[in-house]
């Protein structure tokens, strides 16, 4: 039978080796520490000091998946030890591996259930996992261990922030955090962004300029900064922004769109389009490869160029009209579109046929995401090709919905008030209801919702707003219901779009740091002849928009006999 191995912590050669490889690591001698380890792991292949020793210097030598294992190897040997999970969790957390650093730290606080540093890695996997009722009970819980601890504040009010209609939690948390460490630059640029995201954008800018006076050399606080003074129509300073952004982060192709924005808010087309091919550079189209040659603008025979409408529906409303300087250059133009959008793409002068799936390879020669053509054409303020309609409407489908409407004196005017949820500028271009009711109480006038979708909160609606939207189908209806009605006032959303592209008369409500398509400062459309555009002065008020609604929607309705 074979003697027992004698445990190696205890020998003196040994613990020596240990200290020598911490020496090393502590020095930054990463290569030398992980050859004096893995010779003591050939000693002592189970000892928990060289397998987390060997773990940290490997991770230093940008070898993470080792290093990962090595502490699996710590765990298996010392399952007990609650550093060992946190230790592995962190390493998982670090990979980004959340439900396997999850899965560590629970352990661990099976085995520590009073560890607030433990119950706030777990907060930190969960974060990233969404699960943010948990997350926050864990960060209280760790708060109530340690009430000084800044960074587990400044989690929770993250956290808070992410969870939908606690803002103002949120803000009070990051307050408190201002108050422990008054120079905590983290709590600074979040309460930036809460700032920002309620509207109170004077402090938000007051705020994110601060971390940037701290930190003048991290992109990050810069380039949202930019966005800052961009959302007030301060689109000079905003740009001066973005390149400053894109100094210390050349490759950043989030920043190059955006000077590309601004661009094209002032007019400069020439310079804009190019900027904005860099959108195709960006994560949300690394996907585009049609395994065909993109279309450069060259003459065709016959060839089939598929035209890749992208982005919002908005943008394949507005866009789609260049199928017809395509097919003037030769080609059969097929638009890949949304379903919903299909029929009415196939009335596009230009458009051979609409799809709504991306067809083999086989079946086309070439094709081109549908807002580079702007740039290919190189068109200008003053070359924008904009006769309305160029989309048009079924007379049957017309027909049918001017039934559905009914009969009745005054103006018909439809109103979209609300636009995708999903969008992340949504709050700046949207309004509720109530924010209508103003425009619902002018005389002579039947109102039509043109809104597809609705929070509970808004389907009481007031005798004088018929309920067309839920009823609504693809935008073949949109467009029906449209034919028939006299006006459209609508926020920035498809709607406003699809109004301007049959060249029906609407009314554009926009926000502060409009998209680049409204440009700045005009009350005309180049775009859409027939559109007129209503302007916030200051982000999200709303009220003196919907005044001057009212006060023209009155002397139009007073006008019609």
């Amino acid at each position: 039978m074979m003697p027992k191995k004698p445990r190696q912590d205890t020998d003196p050669h040994f613990s020596e080796s240990l200290s020598l490889a911490e020496r090393h690591a502590a020095a930054g001698r990463f290569a030398d520490a992980e050859d004096v380890y893995k010779r003591l792991l050939q000693i002592d292949s189970a000892n928990v000091a060289a397998l987390t020793g060997r773990a940290k210097v490997v991770y230093d030598l940008n070898d993470p998946p080792k290093a990962t294992g090595l502490a699996r190897r710590a765990v298996r040997a010392q399952p007990d030890d609650p550093e060992l999970r946190l230790f592995l969790g962190n390493l998982y957390l670090n990979r980004k591996r959340f439900a396997e650093a999850e899965k560590s730290f629970r352990a661990g606080l099976e085995l520590d259930p009073d560890n607030p540093l433990l119950m706030r890695r777990l907060a930190v996997a969960l974060h990233s996992l969404e699960n943010f009722d948990e997350c926050e009970l864990l960060l209280r819980a760790a708060l109530e261990k340690r009430p000084e601890d800044v960074q587990a504040w400044l989690q929770l009010g993250a956290v808070l922030g992410e969870m939908g209609g606690r803002d103002d939690e949120a803000g009070k948390v990051l307050e408190h955090v201002l108050e422990l460490e008054p120079n905590t630059v983290g709590a600074t640029f979040n309460l930036s962004l809460l700032k920002q995201r309620k509207g109170e954008i004077e402090e938000a800018e007051r705020l994110c300029k601060k971390v940037c006076e701290v930190n003048p050399d991290d992109e990050n606080p810069i380039f949202t900064l930019a966005q800052i003074l961009l959302r007030q129509d301060k689109v000079e300073e905003a740009e001066a922004c973005f390149r400053k952004a894109l100094d210390l982060d050349p490759g950043s192709a989030a920043t190059q769109v955006y000077i590309g924005f601004c661009r094209l808010l002032q007019g400069d087309f020439e310079q804009g389009w190019k900027q904005y091919e860099w959108r195709l550079r960006m994560s949300a189209f690394k996907d585009v490869n049609y395994h065909r040659p993109r279309w450069s603008g060259t003459r065709l025979n016959g060839e089939v160029v598929l035209l890749l409408c992208e982005q919002g529906m908005g943008d394949n409303i507005q866009f789609i009209r260049y199928a017809k300087m395509v097919k003037a250059r030769g080609a059969r133009t097929v638009a890949l579109t949304s379903k919903a959008l299909c029929s009415l793409a196939e009335t596009v002068p230009g458009v051979d046929a609409a799809i709504p799936v991306a067809p083999a390879p086989r079946h086309f020669d070439y094709y081109i995401p549908v807002l580079s053509l702007p740039g290919l054409f190189e068109t200008d303020l003053d070359t924008i090709p904009n006769d309305v309609p160029y989309m048009h409407t079924d007379p049957e489908k017309i027909a049918v919905w001017k039934e559905r409407m009914g009969e009745g004196k005054g103006l018909k005017v439809g109103l979209t008030w609300r636009g995708n949820p999903n969008l992340v500028t949504n709050r700046y271009r949207s309004m509720n209801l109530d924010d209508f009711r103003p425009i619902l109480e002018v005389p002579g006038v039947r109102f039509f919702s043109l809104q597809k979708v609705l929070p509970d909160r808004e389907r009481d609606f007031p005798p004088n707003l018929m309920d067309i939207g839920t009823r609504l189908g693809d935008y073949g209806d949109t467009a029906a219901v449209m034919e028939n009605l006299d006006l459209i006032i609508s926020v920035d959303t498809s709607v406003a779009h699809l109004a301007g592209a049959l060249g029906r008369p609407v009314w554009v409500l926009l926000s502060t740091g409009p998209d680049f398509r409204w440009l700045l400062k005009r009350e005309d459309s180049p775009w859409y002849p027939t559109a007129r555009l209503f302007r916030q002065e200051r982000l999200l008020q709303w009220d003196p928009v919907i005044a001057k609604v009212v006060e023209d929607l009155t002397s139009f309705a007073g006008g019609v006999k």
